[in-house]
């Protein structure tokens, strides 16, 4: 009998296990933050971290929704785990454990009123790739080939369950900052809530796909409005490696102009378009026959507000032109700081070394980069009682690290001072959802 073949798992129970996994979790990254800092590596814990880390990921994978969102998080961000525990999480981004033909069909008939073969000329039952909110299977419609994204059925509840549980916690969720946890996870709340409404992502994936029609270098799939529902999403297929499989058969050279088209991609989103998408991981990245960069999963896309990216972009020009004078004031306006005393020299050299890729000519970025920006950010920093992060900052978090971890596995060289300097000076838009 599959897990979604089982009852369903009882909110205590729930809880229960979600407080275990996150405990242990924490332990580990606890370790690896150590070790990090005293330079010592894994080689001597690696079969008991491989051991214990299929363990977690064979609970994640059961229980799907956030807590399977935290296992593809930890699984590529650079500094957050053990090396090998990561590896063995890496499953977890498309490789999941799938639900059987008979529950996707239900779901098929529930959000478009027919049978898969009745409403698709073929549907394979055996999905291409499954995750932590739904599961992809090929199929063809209208003479091409397409993806058929099926939501796991109850995600809504499962989701609700385990963010109630992340804002009992909110102290936790705050990592120690002068911010509220509470705020925190209802704005992941909000976020998740969205990214459950495929009709939504349909939307962000259209209005994406316009934006970045002029760049040769990418490709976001079509949306096939005609099967697609609330829980149900039909696009494009695209052929491509996946992310790791390119990263080990590609040359340094290829690896770089990857890395230059994600950095780029990023940075005009935000800066040019007021918008992003706050999933960065690498299950979403497909490199193409041709090399062009397939952009996977638009369902966690945040918009800003004009003003908000032109206080971001104030901020970024002051570390561009490293000017230590104009720092507090810009750093204060945009509600980064509690009251207290703050070491304004330390604050800026934390971030400052944020800001390395932008302001470096020809930088690499390093696993080891990206492993001493939590040391710098979070655990050196001698005012990360006095910084407060406003919610709209919980997604760009993820979004920091997440990329610079990415490029990290990559270890892409480029001109990101060039690209990152072309969008700061490119006009604000507002940013705002398409209807």
């Amino acid at each position: 009998m599959s897990d979604f073949d089982k009852p369903p798992t009882s909110w205590t129970r729930r809880t229960l296990k979600t407080g275990r996994i996150a405990a242990s979790l924490g332990r580990r990254a606890a370790s690896a933050a150590v070790r990090r800092r005293l330079g010592m590596d894994d080689a001597s814990a690696n079969e008991a971290t491989a051991d214990a880390f299929e363990r977690l990921a064979g609970e994640m994978d059961q229980m799907k929704g956030l807590v399977l969102k935290l296992g593809q998080m930890v699984s590529y961000l650079d500094g957050a785990m053990p090396e090998r525990g990561q590896r063995v999480l890496r499953r977890l981004q498309r490789e999941a454990a799938p639900m059987p033909y008979e529950r996707v069909r239900e779901q098929i008939i529930a959000q478009l009123g027919d049978e898969p073969e009745a409403l698709f000329e073929h549907f394979e039952r055996e999905p291409a790739a499954a995750a932590s909110i739904g599961q992809v299977h090929r199929a063809r419609f209208d003479g091409r080939d397409v993806a058929v994204k099926v939501q796991y059925p109850g995600m809504l509840d499962t989701l609700d369950t385990d963010l109630s549980n992340l804002r009992r916690m909110g102290a936790l969720a705050s990592l120690g900052m002068a911010t509220s946890g509470r705020q925190l996870v209802d704005e992941l709340r909000q976020r998740m809530i969205e990214e459950c409404d495929y009709g939504r992502e349909a939307r962000n994936q259209a209005h994406f796909r316009r934006l970045l029609a002029d760049d040769p270098r990418v490709v976001v799939p079509e949306v096939i409005a005609e099967r697609t529902a609330t829980g149900v999403l039909t696009m494009e297929w695209l052929d491509g490696d996946g992310f790791y499989t390119f990263r080990d058969r590609a040359t340094q050279a290829e690896r770089n102009q990857v890395g230059e088209v994600l950095f780029d991609i990023a940075f005009r989103s935000i800066f040019a378009h007021s918008a992003f998408n706050g999933d960065p991981h690498p299950g979403n990245v497909l490199v193409l026959p041709d090399g062009r960069v397939g952009l996977l999963d638009w369902g966690c896309v945040r918009y800003f507000t004009a003003s908000f990216v032109d206080s971001w972009k104030g901020v970024a020009d002051i570390m561009l032109q490293s000017d230590r004078a104009r720092f507090p004031d810009a750093f204060s306006q945009m509600g980064f700081v509690a009251p207290g005393p703050i070491d304004w020299d330390a604050q800026f050299d934390s971030i400052h070394y944020l800001y390395e890729p932008m302001v470096t000519e020809g930088f690499r970025f390093t696993q080891a980069y990206v492993g001493r920006t939590w040391d710098v950010l979070l655990w050196d920093n001698p005012n990360l009682r006095r910084i407060r992060l406003g919610p709209e900052w919980l997604l760009i978090q993820r979004l920091q690290w997440g990329l610079y971890s990415v490029l990290a596995l990559l270890e892409a060289q480029g001109r990101f001072d060039q690209s990152f300097a072309r969008w700061i000076a490119s006009p604000t838009v507002e940013g705002v959802p398409p209807a």
